[in-house]
């Protein structure tokens, strides 16, 4: 009886002491992550850039961590409905979002009250600067005419991609910067801008370099100028603004991020896959494929630079009664 309860005493603490051990070291246990499949949430439509961009990373998460990653586009409210989901999902590290611009647009706007404070940034994956464009028959042939224009007189038009998007808030940024007044002209997305100013209803247009990429390499589209800190290396000719006199950055942005309170471990392990995937053969081919511009940065820092250019981007927003 005595050897029975001896035997039943060191089962249990050899029990609670595997359970106590589990607890302390489970932060640090990498190798049981991932046991099941991820999901990726895309909170915009298929076939669109960041679903495209979601599915080519999945596919290399998927051989990278062992396990499949799955795409779930969730729509709705301009990327509001996906980044809702994203932020209340268990913080476990199986459920991603691929988060954009629009999600601080959207909290300032007072759209939803999730904002990328929510969540944990793993890791930027794309940042695309905006660029100022003109047909290649306009005797605009650089800023310095466009300034003149623009102080001319008659104000001009410049097409974006809708009220309160990325390519609006840098038009008008841009504007700014130059000491002019243009009339901003919306659109449903940019390739409705940039049709406009092709067939002349329009004078410009603002929008990212990759959707104005084919246009150029057609030979109908000018870029006057590139919203960024480096030239774009497809538009080798096309100076910064910065070059040109006009200190301004302006980029569209694409990050992968868990909900806020997931294991530091996990998100390590999944910012240097994500890094891997940035240097890979997959993402060379679809940066080159579709003129995205795919920039590695770790979250934590990128995290910092959104909160630390939410003042200005209110003040802007305040300025043109967006909010």
């Amino acid at each position: 009886m005595r050897v029975k309860y001896a035997v039943s005493c060191a089962v249990i603490l050899a029990v609670l002491a595997w359970c106590a051990w589990c607890a302390i070291t489970r932060g640090s246990d990498i190798g049981a992550y991932p046991s099941k499949y991820l999901a990726l949430i895309c909170p915009f439509s298929a076939g669109g850039g960041t679903d495209l961009l979601s599915r080519t990373c999945a596919s290399e998460l998927s051989k990278s961590l062992g396990k499949p990653v799955a795409v779930f586009n969730i729509t709705g409210g301009a990327g509001t409905l996906g980044f809702i989901e994203g932020a209340g999902a268990p913080a476990d590290g199986y459920t991603l979002t691929m988060l954009t611009f629009e999600i601080n647009t959207h909290w300032l706007r007072g759209f939803t009250s999730v904002s990328a404070k929510d969540f944990e940034i793993v890791a930027l994956l794309n940042s695309d600067p905006a660029c100022i464009a003109v047909p290649v028959e306009s005797p605009i042939k650089d800023i310095s005419d466009f300034a003149r224009a623009g102080k001319s007189g008659e104000r001009l038009t410049v097409g974006n991609s809708g009220i309160g998007g990325v390519w609006h808030l840098a038009s008008e940024s841009f504007a700014r910067k130059l000491g002019i007044e243009t009339i901003s002209i919306p659109f449903e997305g940019a390739s409705g801008a940039i049709t406009a100013m092709l067939g002349s209803h329009i004078d410009a247009v603002c929008a990212g370099a990759a959707e104005l990429k084919r246009h150029v390499d057609s030979g109908k589209i000018r870029v006057l100028a590139v919203m960024d800190k480096t030239r774009v290396g497809y538009f080798p000719d096309v100076p910064t603004c910065a070059e040109t006199g006009t200190n301004l950055r302006f980029c569209t942005w694409r990050a992968v991020a868990v909900p806020r309170g997931t294991p530091q471990n996990v998100i390590e392990l999944l910012a240097a896959k994500l890094e891997d995937f940035s240097k890979s053969g997959s993402a060379d081919d679809f940066a080159k494929r579709t003129g995205t511009n795919i920039a590695f940065r770790k979250g934590d820092g990128f995290l910092r630079e959104i909160s630390g250019s939410e003042a200005e981007l209110k003040e802007l927003m305040e300025r043109l009664k967006l909010l």
